[in-house]
Order: C-alpha cells, then sequence, then structure tokens
C-alpha cells in the first residue's frame, strides 16, 4: 500500500490508494446531528420525480457533512442555502438545488470507494492494538413489510495498526469471550487482505479477557500463528488502577457507573461550583510538557496540579470543566478531587492521601507515560509508579502493591530487555544483548510458545532493571527481534554502538489511539445501521480530519484534489 495519512498533516484528501489507511491521531469530537444517518445496507432511494437530474458529484459536502455530523436532511438544505446566496440557483433555474438523496447517495459512493480499495491489494500488519466497547447501537427490524428503528446492545472491537495508529476496522459480537473476541479479529484481517507474516506486537488494555495466560485473546492469537507476541498492555491503565484501589480503600466502593457514596465522592459532582478557598500548597514535580498533546480533560490535570503546588487558583482554572464523573475514566476523577481540595477549607486525612499520591505519583507517571510512549520505555514508567508510590503509608503500600504486580506486564523480562539494549549506558546494553543471546539458546530448544505472565516485582529496587530477580524469573528472548540474527547482536557488542543506532518502529506503549477509535465507533452506531455504513463512515470522517485538523478561519480551509 502507499502511503498513510497522518492527522497532523496538511495533505488534500483524495479518493485514491493514500485515503486507504487512515490515522487515529485525533481527539475531535463531531456535532450532534439533528436527527440519525440512518442508512441500512439494503436502503433504495426513492427515483426522483424531477424532469432533470443532479450529476454534479458532491464528495467534499458528502465528506465535511459525515466529519461534522450533519444530517443528510441539514446537509442538504445548507448547500442549497449557499448557492442561492451565490446566484446559482434562482427561481428561474432551481436545477443546481440538492436534496437529502442527493446527499445520502454521495456519502454512500463515497464510503464504499474508500473501502473497495482496502481489498485491492494485501496490507502486512506489524502492530495490532485493539478495544472494544458495549454500544447503543440503530438496528433495522422489518415487520409486515415495514421497517422499524431501534436501539440494542452491541458489543463493538476496534481495531488499528502500529506504528502511526492507522484505523484498520472493527467487528461486532454476540458473546465477549476470549476466544470469540480473537476469532472476530482473525476473521476480519483475513477477510480485508490483512497478512499477519510481520505481525510482532499486540497491544491492547490490562482485562484478564485479553491477558489471560491460558485462553486470554492474546494468547489464542498467539496459538493462531504459532509464534510469540510482543505485549504492549496500556500502560496508562496500570497507571490507573493504584489510583482505583486506593480511592476504594479510603473512600469506599462505588454504587453505580457515575456515584460515589463515600465523604470524598458524594462532593465530587458538583465540585467545580464551589468556591476556591485558602489552601495549603503541596509540593509536586510539574512534567515540561507540550500542551498540543494533551487532551482538555489531561491540560486540566496539569493545570490544577500546578495551582496546589503554587497555592493560589486563578479565576478562570476556577470555573473550568473538570470532566465528567466516570468510572472508566479516572483521570477526571482524579481532576475533581484535585478541585475538591481547594474548596475544602479543612480536607479530611483521606483527602489529602489522594491529593497527595495524585500529584506525586499517578499525575507524573501519566504525563511521563504521554511522552516517552514507546514500548521501550515501558519498564521505565513501571519503575517510575513503583518509586512514586513509597511516601504512602505501609498499610496503604500493602493494598497497591499486589495491584501493581499483577498488572506490571512491561516488567516481564521480554520487554525489560528490549529496554535494556537501548538504554544510554553501554554496559546495560551489553548485558541485555547477552542475555538476549542465552535466552534465545534456552527458548530454541524448547520450541514452544512461552507462558507470559506478570513477573514477582522487586519494590525495592534502584534501577528498572532490577525490579525483577534475573536468577529466579524465566527469560525469554523479545519476539519484536525474531529477525535480528545473533551475529547482529555480537556485533553491537563488539563495536559498542549506541542505542540511537537501533531501527525499531515505534510502537506505543499505551492505548490512547485505539480509543478514539472506539470513540468513533461508538458515535458511529448510534447513526448508522450496519458494520459497513458505520466502518465507511469512520473512513470519511478520518480523512477529512486528516486533510484539515481544524477549522477556525479561513486560512485553516484546505481545498482538496478530488
Amino acid at each position: 500500500m502507499s502511503s498513510n495519512i497522518p492527522l497532523v498533516s496538511h495533505s488534500q484528501p483524495s479518493c485514491s490508494k493514500d485515503a486507504t489507511k487512515l490515522s487515529i491521531g485525533s481527539d475531535e469530537s463531531s456535532m450532534e446531528e439533528e436527527e440519525p444517518d440512518v442508512f441500512d445496507d439494503n436502503y433504495i432511494p426513492t427515483p426522483s420525480k424531477q424532469p432533470w437530474q443532479m450529476r454534479i458529484q458532491l464528495k467534499n459536502t458528502a465528506l465535511a457533512s459525515d466529519r461534522f455530523g450533519v444530517s443528510d436532511r441539514a446537509t442538504a438544505a445548507i448547500a442549497s442555502s449557499v448557492l442561492q446566496d451565490l446566484g446559482l440557483a434562482t427561481i428561474e433555474d432551481d436545477s443546481l438545488i440538492i436534496d437529502k438523496n442527493k446527499v445520502r447517495r454521495e456519502k454512500n459512493s463515497f464510503r464504499s470507494n474508500l473501502q473497495d480499495m482496502i481489498k485491492k491489494e494485501p496490507n502486512v500488519i506489524q502492530g495490532l492494538y485493539f478495544d472494544g466497547r458495549r454500544d447503543n447501537t440503530l438496528k433495522i427490524d422489518e415487520v409486515n413489510q415495514k421497517c422499524f428503528r431501534r436501539t440494542a446492545k452491541e458489543e463493538h472491537y476496534s481495531i488499528i495498526q502500529e506504528p502511526g495508529s492507522i484505523y484498520v476496522g472493527h467487528v461486532s459480537l454476540t458473546t465477549r469471550t476470549s476466544k470469540d473476541i480473537a476469532s472476530a479479529i482473525l476473521d476480519y484481517l483475513k477477510e480485508s487482505n490483512f497478512s499477519l507474516d510481520e505481525l510482532d506486537v499486540i497491544g491492547c488494555d490490562g482485562t484478564v479477557t485479553n491477558t489471560g495466560w491460558k485462553t486470554g485473546v492474546i494468547r489464542t492469537i498467539e496459538e493462531d500463528i504459532k509464534r510469540p507476541l510482543q505485549w504492549g498492555v496500556c500502560l496508562l491503565h496500570l497507571n490507573e488502577l493504584p489510583f482505583r484501589h486506593l480511592f476504594q480503600i479510603l473512600d469506599g466502593e462505588t454504587t453505580g457507573p457515575k456515584s460515589f457514596i463515600g465523604p470524598i465522592g458524594s462532593q465530587l459532582k458538583n465540585c467545580e461550583k464551589l468556591p476556591v478557598v485558602k489552601f495549603q500548597s503541596i509540593y509536586c514535580e510539574l512534567p515540561d510538557i507540550d500542551r498540543k498533546i494533551l487532551s482538555k480533560d489531561q491540560q486540566y490535570l496539569r493545570d490544577i496540579s500546578s495551582a496546589i503546588k503554587s497555592g493560589t487558583c486563578t479565576v478562570d482554572l476556577a470555573i473550568r470543566e473538570p470532566g465528567p464523573i466516570s468510572h472508566s475514566r479516572l483521570l477526571t476523577t482524579a481532576n475533581r478531587v484535585l478541585r475538591l481540595y481547594i474548596s475544602v477549607e479543612s480536607p479530611s486525612e483521606e483527602h489529602h492521601i489522594l491529593v497527595g499520591f495524585i500529584l506525586k505519583s499517578y499525575m507524573p507517571v501519566w504525563f511521563k507515560i504521554k511522552e516517552s510512549k514507546y514500548l521501550t520505555d515501558g519498564p521505565k514508567h513501571v519503575f517510575d509508579l513503583i518509586k512514586s508510590s513509597r511516601f504512602l503509608p505501609e498499610n496503604l503500600i500493602k493494598v497497591i502493591d499486589p495491584v501493581i504486580e499483577r498488572n506490571a506486564f512491561f516488567a516481564h523480562p521480554e520487554n525489560l530487555l528490549l529496554s535494556m539494549i537501548v538504554d544510554e549506558r553501554a554496559h546495560i546494553r551489553e548485558l541485555g544483548l547477552r542475555r538476549i543471546i542465552k535466552a534465545r539458546a534456552v527458548s530454541s530448544k524448547k520450541n514452544l510458545i512461552r507462558t507470559f505472565k506478570p513477573p514477582k516485582l522487586n519494590f525495592q529496587a534502584k534501577e528498572y532493571y532490577e525490579i525483577i530477580d534475573w536468577t529466579t524469573t524465566a527469560i525469554y528472548p523479545p519476539p519484536l527481534l525474531q529477525r535480528v540474527s545473533d551475529e547482529e547482536m555480537w556485533a553491537k557488542i563488539s563495536t559498542a554502538n549506541t542505542a540511537t543506532e537501533w531501527n525499531f518502529h515505534k510502537f506505543p506503549c499505551h492505548t490512547q489511539a485505539v480509543e478514539r477509535c472506539v470513540k468513533l465507533v461508538t458515535e458511529a452506531s448510534s447513526k448508522l445501521v450496519g458494520e459497513k455504513n458505520r466502518d465507511g463512515f469512520i473512513r470519511t470522517t478520518l480523512l477529512s480530519r486528516a486533510s484539515m485538523p481544524s477549522f477556525s478561519s479561513k486560512r485553516d480551509f484546505k481545498v482538496p484534489n478530488m
């Protein structure tokens, strides 16, 4: 396939091979529609009764309509009004007037063209990242030759390829068993002409369904392709788990998807409306990170942390929205815990502990993961999480340490060795290379897919490569290096080559790109009927965002070459 379409570029959208690879690099949310864009797979528009037909193609109009979530009827009305204002549509000549069926046909045509291009030639996938969600999905039931619209829950799994965060597709499931998920993903890739011969890395969140060492999704895929893969289990999810358990211990269990019963949690709902009081500053290390790569909620976390460190809060920050309450998004919960702190004159001891943990562990580790986002950085982030949480009382350390250990997939020797051979220190690189060569000699005799389990951790480690006991832990070579020969590794040792001379692909250690894709699938599920139409909507939306990341002024608009 030809070149990809990164969302940060300003290339022109084109219905060509370039448009078949669409990057999930933007977190833009589209506007609400007036009405759902219901489009059944078997829909046949009513023939026009007009004596003339509008033959002009409206690809750009269809693309913008999908991108901004405007209904067919509204798109037709707006486009026709513009033609009227320009004097191209008049009472004497209304042949250019657009109706909703024209917009619908153009959307369908453009979506189909994008989808057809994917199947023309094989695609090689090196990194497979996936995530799922149960969506409210639009469906059409036919009863007595009449169609009735309804909404039902349906499981959708989104798939992207790395490096590049390129949208591959999504699959619908009736059950959530690991075997069914793995089968659905593999079947989709084969049907879409994707080759798994060079697949080296697989990424997802840390749920047991995905990471179970016996029957998890990753394990099932490894058994299907008959070789091990490099595991890239999301570190942002790992970073949230200690905070989640700490919150439950200090404030009590949750009572619903958006509700708390504890003294702290019960005040979070409207905390942004509380007046700011004189509060005690708490020292923390603020990351020097580019705000442009942060979402609105992430920017709020950094700003509220800075305010607590300084002991003052601006008026603008006090009235900003910290983000919605959701147990699946601990970032916004952390925002609200910090916002509540600056509005309470005498915070409880439990509140102080939570605020301290957010500022000294959760927040800095989050931003380190965002800034240093590749697989080779993963073990260092696990080490940072351990080191930054040691200030807690012993009784709370005993709560979070088992949580970290159960989910420390990046502390596995395969990931540790990958990080060691790109270390800045020559003796650490050499140590990592020698261990890989030795592990290869041992594993080649077994000829089996290893069992992947998070190892026992050394919580007193002074360096990231010491967080496991190498003498008691089974060591396996990193699957990402399976195409690198022993001779090449010995050459690296003898010449003491620097870390920058390794040509690793840039695979991420978190799954935020997949989560953005999941968000798009959820949006499409409420508007379109059928997996094919949802997929087409997602592709056109990504194509439009790739060509024009934002549209705030005339200079932002890019006239496409269609």
